[in-house]
């Protein structure tokens, strides 16, 4: 009587090799939601070297508004932009957003409005610099043409 028993508290081999089975499926599961969620799409150093990109850039910025001499100011005006413009190129602009709490489309714009006004600084103190004929200079980089 004990051995028919312990038969019927006892899962036969079929429940066993079902349960186990479905214990393994809940665990991979439990795992992919965790790594959904812990990892992101750029390794950490990318994103470090992002912040510190906009951060450069946004000093140049600084340090292009305090200058005097129009060409020093366009010069660095320039590498604002130009490390603005390769931490966009690292990763998107909502990523620079989540890392910096800036928003770098508009801060682009911020860049390239200032680089605008330092150009037109430079060429209304040195009206020699201003090319004939085409208009002047190339405001989307900063060139002259």
């Amino acid at each position: 009587m004990q051995a028919y028993a312990r038969r019927l508290t006892q899962p036969s081999t079929g429940y066993r090799s079902a349960i186990a089975c479905a214990s393994l499926v809940v665990a991979v599961v439990i795992v992919s939601m965790l790594s959904c969620w812990c990892v992101t799409r750029y390794p950490p150093y990318t994103l470090n070297k992002v912040g510190r990109l906009v951060q450069d850039g946004v000093r140049w910025g600084a340090v292009a508004e305090q200058d005097t001499n129009p060409l020093l100011s366009l010069i660095h005006s320039t590498y604002a932009l130009s490390y603005i413009n390769v931490a966009r190129m690292m990763v998107g602009d909502q990523d620079i957003e989540n890392i910096t709490n800036m928003h770098a489309g508009e801060l682009h714009k911020e860049l390239q409005d200032k680089q605008d006004r330092v150009l037109r600084r430079l060429y209304k103190k040195y009206p020699k610099l201003r090319p004939r004929g085409s208009g002047g200079a190339n405001m989307g980089t900063g060139w002259l043409r």
